[in-house]
């Protein structure tokens, strides 16, 4: 029943986000759609009585649009494959696991020096919630853990920064887990995520 309930509030942030994609086109003349790629690096919070979470890299790769000048929205949809290692204390012994994504982050930003049209050089700070829902997980020989551990649905805030330089940017930002990554018998463990990305910007 619960995963059906956040299944539905997850569509229906896409919903939303789709109606303000729209809006933004029609009440704000700047608009650039900047398909990326880069790699992740995420962190457990909380390690098993028996075993530690290591960190293993990472990727993700998708677009998001800036609507706006100085102050701009930024809407992104995102595939993401967060990795990490599970080591036992007593023998050392790592198993590997992944978790595939679809990661929405909802950014407001500022540019330092105005608009990337009219500069050649801008600097950029960005913060606001995501959202991820996971489409599949890949325990593989991990023992300890049982796919229903983790949760399906998370909810984040994220923080960063990115350069422009003219048609080409690079965005690294923090992305700190509000709600519980893992959630069981085990225990229970936040995910925070550190993400870069470098693309292209189309203007429209």
């Amino acid at each position: 029943m619960l995963s059906n309930e956040k299944n539905l509030i997850f569509w229906k942030i896409i919903v939303c986000q789709l109606f303000l994609f729209g809006f933004g086109v029609e009440a704000i003349a700047q608009l650039s759609i900047r398909p990326q790629a880069g790699f992740n690096s995420s962190t457990l919070t909380k390690d098993l009585s028996d075993s530690e979470f290591r960190t293993k890299l990472g990727f993700q790769f998708g677009l998001d649009v800036q609507i706006g000048d100085r102050i701009y929205f930024e809407p992104g949809l995102f595939w993401e494959s967060n990795k990490n290692e599970l080591e036992e204390r007593l023998n050392g012994i790592r198993n590997g696991f992944d978790m595939q994504r679809l990661y929405v982050p909802l950014m407001v930003g500022v540019r330092l020096f105005g608009s990337p049209i009219n500069e050649i050089f801008d600097l950029r700070f960005f913060t606001g919630p995501t959202f991820s829902y996971t489409v599949q997980k890949n325990l593989k020989d991990v023992s300890l853990l049982e796919k229903d551990d983790f949760k399906d649905a998370l909810l984040g805030w994220s923080a960063g920064m990115g350069f422009d330089a003219s048609v080409i940017f690079i965005d690294i930002d923090y992305s700190f887990g509000i709600s519980d990554a893992l959630e069981g018998s085990v225990g229970t463990s936040g995910q925070n995520i550190f993400h870069a990305n470098a693309g292209i910007r189309i203007e429209l």
